[in-house]
């Protein structure tokens, strides 16, 4: 994986890039068992997927957010927060 830009000026990742880094430095090894991690998880990869299925009926374009697709919305669609 790459590493996350640490300046403004450094190239910018594609989204789903950042998120599974910021989901591997927010989760220890241990807590990957817990249920409610996974439930977690398992929300955030759904709305990931439902989020590249909207872009990809929009020719490209996130529909929602003004087109901006951060770790907020992520959160939102999933339903966390």
């Amino acid at each position: 994986m790459k590493p996350m830009p640490s300046c403004p000026g450094a190239k910018l990742f594609h989204w789903t890039e950042g998120i599974a880094f910021f989901l591997t430095l927010t989760q220890p090894e241990d807590d990957l068992t817990n249920p409610r991690t996974k439930a977690m998880l398992q929300r955030l990869q759904r709305a990931k997927q439902e989020i590249e299925a909207d872009i990809a009926t929009h020719h490209g374009l996130y529909p929602c957010n003004h087109g901006g697709v951060t770790q907020s919305e992520l959160c939102r669609r999933a339903g966390l927060g």
